[in-house]
């Protein structure tokens, strides 16, 4: 009778742990991609690595990876996220040797700066206050960052009835030549040269990179490498803040 209870026991112990460590298993991770990496769809289709971040660009496809019998990771693939997705589940889409290098952390404070325009103006971390401010830092031989001004001149444009929303595009070229480069690539972003302090400041060593600030002064999200659709991005995260700080002001 003694042996039979302990089985029991022991049974129960058993099922109990197996439900216990089903609840906490944890199932975040990371996956790393560039255009070398085998991606496909659900029909075994590859997909072309633009195609891959411009889906992952929208927040509704994720990536899984594909196993061989020993556990070694032979592809990845494409699908859309699914409501019963558990965890944390984070794909870098990124410029080939730049994953090691510092980037902006979410929710640090934007350090306190002065900017110089090139209309002579000064804009400081003052003139900001309240607002939700865009960076985008860049160069003029930048190509990524040229090939996305249209798109940046398209998003400024769309806010432009609102004094909510500051776009402010630093750079570390001189005034010289970054005169020179608006004479041609007409850029509505506020431009500011020979911002030096402000980049190293922010530890910025990918070009181009985006960053989103909120209303509190703290850093919402920054976008480098140049990501296709990353417009979209920026409107999604610039639109979230506004709500939220409208939301704030409501209570």
């Amino acid at each position: 009778m003694k042996s039979l209870f302990t089985l029991l026991l022991s049974f129960a112990l058993t099922i109990a742990f197996s439900q216990m460590t089903s609840v906490t298993k944890r199932t975040d991770f990371t996956v790393s991609i560039d255009e070398n990496t085998v991606v496909k769809d659900k029909n075994g289709q590859r997909v072309p690595y633009a195609f891959v971040m411009k889906m992952m660009a929208t927040g509704q496809y994720t990536i899984d990876l594909v196993k061989d019998t020993h556990g070694n990771a032979i592809e990845c693939k494409l699908r859309e996220v699914k409501k019963d997705d558990v965890g944390k589940r984070e794909t870098y889409m990124r410029t080939p040797g730049t994953e090691n290098l510092p980037k902006p952390l979410i929710g640090e404070a934007l350090p306190n700066f002065e900017l110089g325009t090139l209309d002579s103006k000064l804009i400081t971390s003052d003139d900001v206050k309240g607002k939700v401010t865009v960076l985008f830092f860049w160069y003029g031989n930048c190509k990524t960052c040229i090939n996305e001004i249209p798109l940046l001149n398209e998003l400024s444009n769309k806010y432009a009835s609102t004094s909510d929303v500051v776009f402010l595009a630093p750079t570390t070229d001189y005034r010289d030549s970054v005169s020179q480069f608006i004479s041609t690539h007409p850029f509505n972003y506020t431009v500011c040269p020979h911002a030096t302090a402000l980049t190293d400041a922010l530890k910025v060593e990918i070009y181009p990179t985006h960053i989103v600030v909120g209303r509190d002064g703290r850093i919402i999200n920054s976008y480098s490498g140049g990501l296709p659709g990353v417009d979209d991005l920026i409107k999604r995260e610039i639109d979230a803040a506004l709500k939220k700080s409208l939301s704030m002001v409501g209570n």
